[in-house]
C-alpha cells in the first residue's frame, strides 16, 4: 500500500504531464506582407522593427481577407497582416492568417474588390453593389 507521500506525488506528477500536454496558444506576429510565393506556399512579413518573418502556409492554415475566408493566391504584398504560427523544425508555419487590404471594404454585406486574376488564375471572389 502506497503512503500519502507517495500518492500525492503520483498525483502532482500525472498533473505535471497533462498540463505539459495541453495544446499552447500559438506565438502572433504582425506587420506588412512582402511577398507571396505560390510555388513554395511561403508569404514573407515585415514587422515594425524591419525584421522579415518568412511563414510556411500549410493546407491547414486558415486565411482571411478583411474578416472572409481566402486562399493563398488572394493575399497581396502591402496587406497588413496578424499571423498566428507555431516554430517546429523546418521554422515557422502560419496557423491563422488576418489580412487587412487598403481600399477594400465591405458595404452592405457585399465584398467590393478589383476583380483582377492573379498569375496563378485565382480570381477574388467579387459582389457588385446595388
Amino acid at each position: 500500500m502506497l503512503g500519502p507521500r507517495k500518492t500525492s506525488l503520483k498525483a502532482l506528477a500525472a498533473l505535471v504531464l497533462l498540463i505539459a500536454a495541453a495544446p499552447t496558444p500559438g506565438n502572433e506576429a504582425q506587420g506588412i506582407l512582402r511577398s507571396v510565393d505560390l510555388d513554395l506556399h511561403e508569404v514573407v512579413m515585415t514587422d515594425g522593427e524591419g525584421v522579415e518573418w518568412h511563414f510556411a502556409i500549410l493546407d491547414a492554415s486558415d486565411l482571411y481577407v478583411n474578416g472572409k475566408s481566402c486562399d493563398l493566391c488572394e493575399l497581396k504584398a502591402g496587406d497588413t497582416v496578424i499571423v498566428t504560427f507555431r516554430l517546429d523544425e523546418d521554422g515557422m508555419a502560419a496557423l491563422i492568417l488576418h489580412a487587412q487590404r487598403p481600399g477594400q471594404c465591405e458595404r452592405q454585406g457585399a465584398l467590393i474588390s478589383s476583380g483582377r486574376t492573379s498569375a496563378a488564375g485565382c480570381r477574388p471572389q467579387s459582389i457588385g453593389i446595388s
